[in-house]
């Protein structure tokens, strides 16, 4: 099922809007991947629409720049 940006539609385009038990502005946040400091565990950088499936992270030491194996 998914949200097309006004209704749920299943995979052959049916409405579930009535029979489903929330606000059809319903959303939850597509946060992936989180920096946390590991002496005070504060969260820092969140990198936000990485992909569906993230298989692997990479940190390139020298520039600091993210990988991230995934699927969308």
């Amino acid at each position: 099922m998914q949200f097309d940006g006004s209704d749920w539609r299943d995979a052959i385009g049916r409405s579930w809007n009535g029979v489903l038990p929330f606000n059809l502005g319903f959303q939850l946040p597509d946060n992936d991947v989180f920096a946390v400091d590991a002496d005070t565990l504060v969260k820092g950088t969140v990198w936000r629409s990485v992909g569906t499936v993230l298989f692997g992270m990479a940190i390139n030491s020298a520039s600091g720049r993210l990988y991230v194996t995934n699927t969308e």
